[in-house]
């Protein structure tokens, strides 16, 4: 089948300012206000989804080991953050020193749709029993926490200065700190992450990949390194490499509608449409409500593989799921065209 416009819309999701918002977890706070997303779930007693903690629970939202909010429970066990900019974070409720332990639970929140519609994701807690001690999610390992428990005051002060100057667009100031602070102790994992976050911005790929790949030799078990490392190789046109690590994010525990997105455009890329619709669809059961651009990544792969009917299913399905979408025109253009070809 002759590559029409749908290939081209799926290249443009996967430019490079959309890597860059996948990647980057510096965000001015007048952003975050005009494009936060919403986080929201229900905490449950141990061993039991249908009760909700009773007095309510404080839960504290973090960014990489920084507190950025914090709300209590209600009757219901629900609770919401919002605004929450892109980037991952990590959910922590404190132990009651009785009945269940300090709770951690990783999320990931992104904008994925072309319109760039703010999502609302929704992410339970089942508070970990006392007696299991602490819990994290699956790449928060022993080994890690000591690593971080041995940060050098001078290096931790040296990566909050290059934070906060990402922060206020002072990239050549950020990355100085940055590179102070791996200097000062050269297994800073966030310090890494960060480096390949300002590396990804400024376009310089080679970098953020060694800067990833150094991050995920620090912490081997952690989901969030493997994932952004596998985002940057198929950036890289590194298709096969990207999926090895893909799977090992998936493998520590990321399930999220992210991965299983990117994993199928790297298996798409290697023209294996049959696993790369699997993972899609996935993606679409996952986060399909509130991420509709993954219909064009779905249509894509329908396209390259030569089914047309499909292809214009998804198409139809995206224009009637975002249609104020800025590509909204574009689509219905390559619906049509689809439907006069032979």
């Amino acid at each position: 089948m002759q590559r029409l416009v749908v290939s081209r819309l799926a290249k443009i999701l996967v430019s490079s300012s959309f890597f860059l918002l996948v990647l980057s977890g510096f965000v001015p706070l007048a952003i975050a206000q005009q494009l936060g997303h919403t986080l929201r779930g229900k905490v449950y007693v141990p061993g039991n989804n249908t009760t909700a903690p009773n007095p309510p629970v404080r839960i504290q939202l973090l960014s990489k080991g920084s507190p950025q909010a914090e709300t209590f429970t209600d009757s219901s066990g629900a609770y919401t953050f919002s605004p929450v900019v892109n980037g991952n974070y990590q959910l922590v409720v404190q132990t009651d020193g009785v009945g269940f332990s300090t709770t951690i639970v990783d999320v990931q929140i992104f904008f994925m749709s072309g319109n760039r519609v703010p999502q609302i994701v929704t992410q339970d807690i089942s508070l970990v029993p006392k007696a299991s001690g602490i819990i994290t999610s699956p790449n928060a390992t022993l080994a890690d926490r000591q690593l971080d428990a041995s940060i050098p005051k001078e290096a931790k002060k040296a990566y909050e200065k290059g934070s906060k100057s990402a922060k206020k667009g002072n990239m050549s100031e950020a990355l100085e700190y940055l590179n102070q602070a791996i200097q000062l102790y050269p297994s800073y994992f966030d310090a890494h992450m960060a480096l390949g976050e300002l590396h990804a911005k400024a376009k310089d790929l080679s970098a953020a990949q060694a800067s990833f790949t150094q991050a995920a030799e620090i912490k081997p078990k952690s989901a969030e390194a493997q994932f952004h490392l596998g985002v940057i190789l198929i950036k890289n046109h590194k298709s096969s490499e990207a999926v090895e690590k893909l799977r090992q994010a998936m493998e520590l525990g990321d399930t999220s509608a992210n991965t299983y997105l990117f994993l199928g455009v790297a298996l798409m890329d290697m023209t294996k449409y049959e696993e790369s619709e699997k993972m899609f669809l996935k993606a679409l059961d996952i986060g399909g409500n509130t991420q509709p651009g993954i219909r064009i990544y779905l249509a894509d792969c329908y396209e390259r593989w030569g089914k047309k009917d499909k292809t214009i299913e998804q198409l139809e399905a995206y224009v009637r799921q975002a249609p104020t979408a800025p590509n909204a025109t574009d689509i219905e253009r390559a619906i049509k065209q689809l439907r006069e070809k032979k």
